[in-house]
């Protein structure tokens, strides 16, 4: 929100990926304003590969003219015309051309699924296992800020003797990343606090 408003302030246009956070952290946009959002449907959504979403403000949309088109871009797409091109008037500008139609379906299931259990659930409870996390490790193994408020729903933490310990989370069939800065454990709605505390033995 302080970006957007800086933005603003500079006369420049807001842009905001929102592919890290949308599901697990509560997103206004009435509250943000920004001008444009993006995102994967990929991570927290749990819709799977391939499909991705675009909101644009209402008060810019008709300025914008995306450079990657199709024929639904078209305000009359069905004119066959390939020396006139004129853009949609509504998002459908952005659309391009036919897409492939089973991710947008499997993303369209995840998503609504996600709204039935409530962000601010899925944010509450992500909350409440890193917390479980944070406070069993030395706190010179956290990378992540510790104030719940500035953490995403990734937690990064970096013990040593990493390759044993990665060793033992892998054996317990524990899903997470392995990245210079340490391990990156993202703990969503499904998973339990028994499973956090195999997670934090295993660290241990």
């Amino acid at each position: 929100k302080d970006v957007i408003s800086i933005a603003r302030m500079q006369g420049v246009m807001s842009i905001v990926d929102i592919a890290q956070t949308a599901g697990v952290i509560p997103i206004d946009f009435a509250d943000w304003q920004p001008d444009v959002v993006a995102g994967s449907c990929v991570k927290w959504l749990c819709g799977g590969p391939g499909a991705g979403f675009l909101w644009v403000s209402k008060q810019i949309l008709n300025q914008l003219e995306p450079v990657d088109i199709g024929w639904f871009s078209h305000k009359n797409p069905f004119e066959f015309n390939i020396h006139n091109f004129e853009y949609a008037d509504s998002a459908l500008r952005f659309w391009g051309g036919t897409p492939s139609v089973l991710p947008y379906a499997i993303a369209k299931n995840s998503i609504d699924q996600m709204y039935r259990i409530g962000v601010k659930k899925v944010r509450e409870h992500n909350v409440m296992l890193a917390r479980k996390v944070i406070d069993a490790l030395p706190a010179s193994w956290l990378v992540s800020p510790d104030e719940d408020q500035y953490r995403t729903g990734t937690l990064v933490v970096n013990p040593p003797i990493r390759d044993a310990l990665e060793a033992r989370l892998n054996a317990l069939n524990v899903h997470f990343d392995v990245r210079k800065r340490g391990f990156r454990l993202s703990a969503h709605i499904y998973n339990t606090p028994e499973q956090i505390e195999q997670v934090i033995n295993a660290l241990l």
